[in-house]
């Protein structure tokens, strides 16, 4: 949704055969497009989740397209231990750089993960136009 126009798609994974169709389903006629894709592809929530799992293997994810409507490139710099605040209390967390630029969009954002096994993300700054969007872990 995106101020008063509203679509609605559908994306169908065909891992065999490295493709991918996005289908608009609402409004009617939106038509379809495929796209190719790499050898192991990633929604955004999926790449979010191998990622953590990188990250506790000591490992930082390689550059990597992920699909979230269209395709976007993603790349993760860790940039060092950094302690922050969350609740009352401070913890020591894995600061990384991501780096997302897709058709039309070039951001890049700020992820803290604990240190714990799962590598939970604890606090997300994301910029926008007018300042920071900051998303932090209640526990």
């Amino acid at each position: 949704m995106h101020a008063a126009k509203k679509v609605t798609e559908k994306t169908t994974f065909d891992q065999q055969h490295n493709t991918a169709e996005r289908r608009t389903l609402s409004p009617a006629g939106g038509g379809k497009t495929d796209l190719s894709l790499p050898p192991c592809a990633r929604d955004a929530l999926a790449y979010q989740f191998f990622a953590r799992r990188e990250m506790g293997q000591g490992r930082v994810p390689q550059p990597s397209k992920i699909f979230f409507g269209g395709a976007y490139d993603v790349r993760m710099e860790y940039t060092g231990a950094m302690d922050v605040k969350t609740g009352a209390k401070t913890e020591v967390t894995d600061h990384v750089n991501v780096s997302i630029k897709g058709p039309q969009s070039d951001v890049t954002v700020e992820v803290f993960y604990a240190r714990d096994a799962a590598r939970t993300p604890v606090l997300i700054k994301i910029p926008v136009p007018i300042g920071k969007i900051t998303l932090e872990l209640v526990r």
